[in-house]
């Protein structure tokens, strides 16, 4: 009863909160196919969706397209609907309503699972099969690297005309047509022989790390997938060349510029118009480990130390023995003191008017040297943890914040009263009184939080299944 009230919920979110919750499901990294006639069910990150062949745009489900925020892994025709398999659990999609079922996932057997699949096709570069389907009479096998071939049961044959198929991570068909989907987010389908490009549903593509703000624009880091930019209207996305790796970090708009730190510690700039890449080629250290804000200033974290800019200027403070050999994770500055967080060092305090620095550790009750992120404003300093969740500075020592959360607090935000919210691999917590309470995300609380972003109106929060934007008041 409780997963069928889950789906329920969901469903209700996804048409009563229309106005007020957002969700943008990750559409960049698909799942499973299923081909039936004149309608290609697809199975993405972001969940369900459907495209039918007299209608351009895909029918996307959202919210409702996801059981527990498990995307669909293998999708199959049913009597009147679609099956579709979420982690353990089996769904059925009819009358435009998704339910999950009492009944286990059969599993469709692979062609030619009685017979010894056939030695790789004379000439092909592939490396191996990615995706396979077919009948007993004859398969179509994807070879990574290379593209689609056909075995009849003699010999191979390549499939010609097929675009953009060397990496392909699905594929189905159905009376002779065919359909896949490509690593880098595009589906082709056939139909009496011709090849035809699917429009992209509207969301992010790819998993995003982070979060960030740039004037009247939400701009989120994906892992592989460039930079994911958000008008309020639909996503766009910039990648390389444009940008110097596809793998952005850090996002920090400091002097109405957006600076991306990527995952190689290069720094690129955009001015709204143009962007510059790697622009600080020239500091003393090459590889830029953190970006943060201080008082008017670019905190820029670098090994052993950090680099501060004012926008003409720059100071360095890169040769204090008690950072030596230190990995800087994230910066933040108030009233004169930057806070500094390390892998595996724990955190240091550098004090402007006295040059003092000071460390604190799992001496001081953190339990864990590896800080992930600081969050530092009027309401004080907190610390998010790889391992070990939140921890907020109190009277000289570090106080836990979330002692019922395990793993990484990989994002932190306050509400415009003040509220803190920790995202963990576990799902989204609220801080208040001392007390962490996990928060439900569209019905579902174990949802995997990889950043959060407050903003006026709304939180942002990150996830591997997409980005939503949830009201403060809902929260």
């Amino acid at each position: 009863m409780r997963r069928v009230a889950l789906i329920v919920g969901l469903a209700a979110l996804a048409r009563a909160g229309e106005a007020d919750v957002r969700f943008y499901p990750n559409v960049g990294t698909f799942t499973a196919l299923a081909l039936s006639g004149d309608t290609l069910a697809v199975g993405a990150r972001g969940g369900l969706m459907f495209y039918t062949a007299n209608s351009p745009k895909p029918v996307t489900l959202g919210w409702s397209g996801l059981v527990e925020g498990n995307p669909p892994l293998a999708i199959r025709r049913s009597e009147d609907g679609w099956l579709a398999l979420f982690g353990e659990t089996v769904a059925e999609y009819k009358d435009g309503r998704l339910a999950i079922t009492s009944g286990a996932w059969e599993p469709i057997p692979p062609p030619w699972q009685d017979r010894q699949f056939p030695d790789p096709p004379p000439g092909s570069r592939g490396t191996h099969v990615s995706a396979l389907c077919g009948t007993d009479d004859w398969i179509v096998a994807a070879w990574w690297g290379d593209g689609l071939w056909k075995h009849d049961g003699r010999r191979w044959s390549r499939i010609r005309g097929a675009p953009q198929a060397r990496h392909i991570v699905a594929l189905t068909h159905d009376r002779g047509d065919l359909a896949f989907a490509t690593q880098e987010g595009g589906l082709w389908w056939r139909r009496g022989g011709k090849w035809t490009r699917l429009a992209h549903p509207p969301g992010p593509r790819g998993s995003i790390y982070s979060l960030g703000r740039f004037r009247d624009r939400i701009v989120a880091g994906s892992f592989d997938r460039g930079l994911q930019i958000f008008d309020g209207t639909q996503w766009r996305e910039a990648r390389t060349p444009t940008l110097s790796t596809d793998h952005p970090r850090d996002l920090v708009e400091f002097r109405r510029n957006l600076y991306v730190r990527h995952s190689t510690g290069i720094v690129d700039r955009f001015d709204g118009r143009t962007w510059v890449r790697n622009v600080f080629s020239r500091l003393p250290r090459r590889e830029v480990s953190c970006l943060g804000l201080g008082t008017g200033t670019l905190l820029v974290g670098q090994f052993g130390g950090w680099s501060t800019f004012d926008g003409s200027r720059w100071e360095h403070t890169l040769n204090r023995p008690e950072l030596k050999g230190a990995i800087v994770t994230a910066l933040a500055e108030r009233d004169g003191e930057t806070w500094i967080g390390t892998q595996r060092n724990g955190i240091f305090r550098h004090t402007e008017r006295t040059n003092a620095l000071a460390v604190y550790d799992q001496r001081h009750e953190l339990t864990d040297d590896w800080i992930r992120t600081l969050l530092v404003d009027r309401q004080g300093v907190i610390a998010g943890t790889f391992i070990g969740g939140a921890f907020a500075w109190e009277d000289g020592r570090f106080r836990r914040l979330t002692p019922n959360v395990r793993g990484e607090a990989g994002g932190m935000a306050r509400s415009p009263d003040g509220t803190l919210f920790v995202g963990t691999r576990e799902g989204l917590w609220k801080v208040a009184l001392g007390k962490a309470e996990r928060i439900a995300i569209g019905g579902v609380s174990r949802l995997e939080v990889q950043a959060l972003l407050a903003t006026p109106g709304a939180l942002w929060i990150a996830m591997p299944i997409g980005v939503a934007s949830v009201p403060w008041t809902d929260l």
